[in-house]
């Protein structure tokens, strides 16, 4: 390869990684068997704060946290008005059960970083984050998304933990599909301990509705999407990048782990390879999320190598949970089974919290 062929090449890269950064949008604060499950860890594991800076991440699918406004979206079904009858009351259980959830996280200190998903808007966010049980806690981090239902992701952050610099909504592009439109991915950028910079991307993969062969290359064209943009900032070698979402896939299939590269195992002198450490939950059979019979590890937090004490996440995963209290859940009499107790179960309100557990990470940021 000539030298004026390179330099053609180093073009369009660093417009791709600069780019970015300078049309970000900084909107802090505005618009703003199951049993084995439980809060998964070991508390004989090492101290975190003696080893570095403790930085909590998570995931939380709300599941349909909508508000009772008829609004543009595709929310006829989210209305007083509906065979549901989504009302003004059953909407504030809502807000006061998803605040219980995330008050409870992280042995009652929430999480420092939340990504959250089926949001409607920042409506429902500002109620969320004002509630008794964590107010004062979070600033938000939100975009509309093309979504049609009007669903789309946020990020709570805690500002004394996590100084946001700048944020930007990337739009995924479907294949062959011209008519469907799935959610942003969002992309936060922010400094920990005022001067370690940090990458968080917040996911909602599209779903395997009409079936998970069908429906994975839209899967598998998000994962694209996010890996154009965490490849940019992997040229630094320093660059730390924290991925959560519900990808509507686990850490085994071609999405995550081939086309995503997000791996099993710490990769040697690798500092920005991508570990997934919920594929060793998945080996053992948990999940954060109850279908036919069984759990899917859908919700996942995943992140650069320069995040994970070695010595720590190297076979121990104490410090990864998928959390679970006896309050979230109910058992299903006919198959004896326990799972996350929901909203609504169809058309019938069950007054519950979400269909998925939320799933956090405790990473030594140095």
């Amino acid at each position: 390869m000539t030298p004026r062929f390179s330099i053609w090449l180093l073009i369009p890269l660093m417009a791709l990684i600069i780019w970015p950064f300078r049309y970000f949008v900084h909107r802090p604060g505005r618009h703003p068997d199951n049993s084995r499950i439980a809060e998964w860890h070991d508390t004989s594991s090492v101290d975190l704060e003696k080893k570095g800076t403790a930085l909590v991440v998570g995931m939380y699918n709300l599941e349909n946290f909508f508000d009772t406004i008829d609004e543009a979206n595709d929310d006829a079904e989210f209305l007083p008005t509906s065979k549901g009858q989504w009302t003004s009351p059953r909407y504030q259980t809502k807000v006061s059960h998803m605040a219980k959830v995330i008050a409870a996280m992280n042995d009652g200190q929430s999480p420092d970083l939340l990504g959250l998903s089926e949001v409607e808007n920042q409506l429902v966010l500002e109620d969320l984050i004002r509630d008794p049980q964590i107010a004062g806690r979070f600033q938000i981090v939100h975009y509309e998304s093309p979504d049609a239902r009007g669903i789309d992701v946020a990020l709570l952050y805690k500002p004394d933990k996590f100084k946001v610099a700048a944020s930007k909504p990337i739009r995924v592009t479907l294949p062959d599909d011209s008519t469907f439109k799935t959610r942003d991915i969002l992309w936060v950028t922010g400094l920990v301990k005022g001067k370690d910079t940090l990458n968080v991307f917040v996911n909602h993969w599209p779903s395997r509705r009409g079936g998970e062969k069908e429906s994975e290359p839209k899967r598998e064209a998000a994962a694209k999407t996010l890996r154009t943009y965490v490849d940019a900032l992997r040229q630094n070698p320093k660059s730390r990048i924290v991925i959560v979402g519900d990808f509507n896939d686990e850490p085994t299939n071609e999405s995550i782990s081939t086309v995503l590269g997000a791996l099993p195992g710490l990769r040697d002198k690798c500092a920005t390879c991508l570990y997934d450490p919920m594929f060793e939950l998945k080996k053992q059979k948990l999940g954060s999320y109850f279908y036919d019979n069984g759990w899917d590890m859908i919700d996942q937090v995943i992140f650069t190598e320069n995040l994970a004490d070695k010595s720590y996440f190297k076979g121990d995963l104490s410090n990864v949970v998928i959390f679970q209290q006896d309050w979230m859940m109910f058992t299903d009499e006919k198959t004896g089974k326990s799972r996350p107790n929901r909203t609504y179960a169809g058309p019938i309100y069950k007054g519950g919290y979400s269909d998925h557990l939320p799933v956090y990470a405790k990473l030594v940021v140095r």
